[in-house]
């Protein structure tokens, strides 16, 4: 409801703010019809609406109009992302690595980097793996060290998203470098990440995020704590079935550093 009355009025009383009234004032009503849309349900023609504010309005260098379409980005991957049937009618927003790029300011960037991930989620379920891995690896190379919080915390996700996928496909050199690569650049934020996981998480979501930390130990020369985290993780889910793969790994890393350090 964030273009819709009452909010409307904060939009409106913001167009002082503006370079370009009349391009700002056409941006403001695009946008608002697709917030009425999203408002009464109308998911799939708000998506649209959405998208057409940032088709029409993407390239503009004005500060208001570019707020109006990172919400178009924000609220149309979320639609999406909430509505898997609808997702798979529709396109991922384009060029939003682009859009990541020429936006400034915490909260903005944040909401790109938001919807991102959201996409790149939608693409992976979808099989179009090769592009949620582009897509992953455009954020991570789009963030710099002047990023707030929020939004490293994204990018390492989705670097460590690209090395769950190269992992994946087999491509076992790739991956083992692009998590070296993910140790460098966000290993201590990452391992403050981990360490406050959530009771609530199911078994599997806990199982993945133990992996990836004990993982990252090892990339990052901390063989003890490694070897521990593997550990318990066996421990832990060592006689379900249904995960035996990632069990069978997790004992192969933990062979190979009590090998390494006899």
């Amino acid at each position: 409801e964030s273009l819709a009355c009452p909010a409307c009025v904060w939009w409106i009383a913001r167009m002082t703010e503006t370079t370009e009234p009349d391009l700002a004032m056409a941006a403001y009503e695009m946008s608002k019809d697709a917030a009425d849309l999203h408002r009464h349900g109308e998911l799939e023609q708000a998506a649209t609406k959405y998208g057409d504010v940032v088709a029409t309005f993407g390239d503009s260098s004005d500060a208001y109009v570019h707020e109006l379409v990172v919400h178009g980005i924000g609220y149309r991957a979320s639609i999406r992302y909430d509505n898997p049937e609808l997702a798979s009618r529709t396109e991922p927003t384009p060029d939003l690595a682009a859009q990541f790029e020429r936006t400034a300011g915490d909260e903005l960037r944040t909401r790109v980097a938001n919807a991102i991930m959201k996409e790149t989620m939608m693409l992976a379920v979808s099989g179009r793996g090769e592009e949620a891995l582009a897509l992953n690896e455009s954020l991570v190379t789009a963030i710099d060290e002047s990023d707030c919080a929020q939004v490293r915390r994204q990018a390492a996700m989705a670097a460590q998203n690209v090395v769950g996928f190269l992992d994946g496909q087999g491509r076992t050199a790739e991956a083992e470098e692009a998590l070296r690569d993910v140790a460098a650049r966000f290993g201590e934020e990452l391992l403050a990440d981990y360490d406050e996981e959530s009771p609530e998480d199911d078994r599997d979501t806990r199982l993945g995020l133990r992996y990836r930390k004990a993982e990252l130990l090892r990339v990052m020369g901390r063989r003890d704590e490694a070897a521990e985290a593997f550990t318990a993780l066996i421990s832990e889910f060592g006689d379900h079935e249904d995960v035996k793969p990632v069990i069978d790994r997790a004992r192969d890393r933990l062979a190979a550093l009590q090998t390494d350090a006899t």
